[in-house]
């Protein structure tokens, strides 16, 4: 009787996990990504049982070579104590609106010669733009009014984010099942009158407002937070139909005879008359004559509840026959419930 011969087999090797590098206490859960960061790079980590996003910039790097130039290593020093110290302002100040909605700073600090910023992590409920122009009406204002209230509080306190995009508003769930805006990426912002130089300007060209386009022409322009209004704009169109505005360019001749040329947007027909006047003022050219984010939310908050028709006043209604007005009934026949009756005057009688 044969047995079948055990085959000796080489036995299953086990990956090892891989080791991510740990950023001041912060151990990543992954590798480094790029993707929507530009030229920084981005990943979640770790610290105290929580989950944070963490983002490393490219520079700013603080000198450390010795053999560099004592003139250059000073110039460095200044360029990265100067970057450290507009974040931080700007950061602050995001921190002071003190809304939920807005993601701010955990965490800002240098490490082996880089700069990195923490955050909360926020995860997007994936909900695509033409599944939120299908919402109800009422749902889709309901979020446009969250959107532009957090955006208030940001321009309360003179914040431009300057790249307001879907992608920099992450949508999450409430429990009722509600989209909640959740405002990203301040990395492009600045504190009105602070702007960057027009070569250090950020934010993705499709939602720059036109007078974002001028300054970074060459053109000497004050930003200030109309270009998120702008940009604003374009983003209640595409949660109200699904896609964005188009603009038309037209040639118009100012009073000293100088050609100049504006975007007019063509907003969807899908739009109530109401939305296409929020909407259409959110876009102006002109930023002196857009409308400010502080009216959007009170003209949201008038479609959201119209108010109610004013009550004729009582002297406009019109009286029964043989009723008799108000200044025609005596003020002794008025009702004294509640009040003492004065007594009789017993000597008027007698007189009588």
């Amino acid at each position: 009787m044969s047995f079948p011969k055990f085959e000796e087999k080489e036995p299953v090797k086990k990956h090892p996990k891989p080791v991510y590098p740990v950023i001041d206490g912060y151990e990543l859960t992954q590798d480094w990504g790029t993707k929507g960061a530009g030229t920084s790079r981005w990943a979640f980590a770790m610290k105290d049982g929580r989950e944070y996003f963490i983002k490393e910039f490219p520079s700013p790097i603080f000198p450390t070579s010795p053999d560099l130039p004592e003139a250059v290593i000073e110039r460095k020093r200044n360029l990265c104590y100067r970057f450290y110290a507009t974040k931080k302002r700007l950061y602050d100040e995001i921190a002071k609106c003190g809304d939920k909605n807005i993601i701010g700073m955990k965490d800002f600090f240098p490490y082996n010669a880089k700069y990195y910023l923490v955050t909360e992590k926020v995860k997007d409920s994936g909900v695509s733009m033409k599944e939120i122009s299908e919402l109800p009406e009422e749902t889709k204002l309901r979020l446009l009014l969250k959107l532009a209230s957090s955006m208030e509080r940001l321009q309360e306190r003179k914040i431009v984010h300057a790249d307001i995009k879907p992608s920099n508003i992450m949508l999450q769930k409430d429990r009722r099942g509600e989209l909640i805006p959740r405002i990203i990426d301040f990395d492009a912002g600045y504190l009105e009158g602070l702007q960057p130089p027009a070569d250090k300007m950020g934010g993705d060209f499709a939602y720059l407002a036109p007078e974002t386009c001028q300054y970074m022409c060459g053109e000497e322009v004050q930003l200030t937070t109309k270009v998120d209004v702008f940009a604003t704009g374009i983003i209640f169109h595409q949660y109200m139909t699904g896609v964005a505005p188009e603009f038309e360019i037209i040639e118009q001749a100012d009073d000293a005879g100088n050609k100049q040329e504006t975007a007019e947007p063509k907003l969807s027909d899908q739009l109530t008359s109401a939305m296409k006047q929020l909407i259409g003022g959110m876009l102006l050219s002109d930023a002196k004559r857009r409308t400010s984010m502080s009216d959007v939310v009170k003209k949201l908050q008038g479609i959201l509840e119209p108010p109610l028709p004013l009550k004729p006043k009582p002297e406009d209604e019109p009286e029964s026959a043989g009723t008799p007005t108000r200044s025609a009934v005596s003020g002794q026949l008025v009702s004294t419930f509640g009040r003492k009756k004065k007594k009789p005057n017993v000597e008027f009688y007698k007189a009588k």
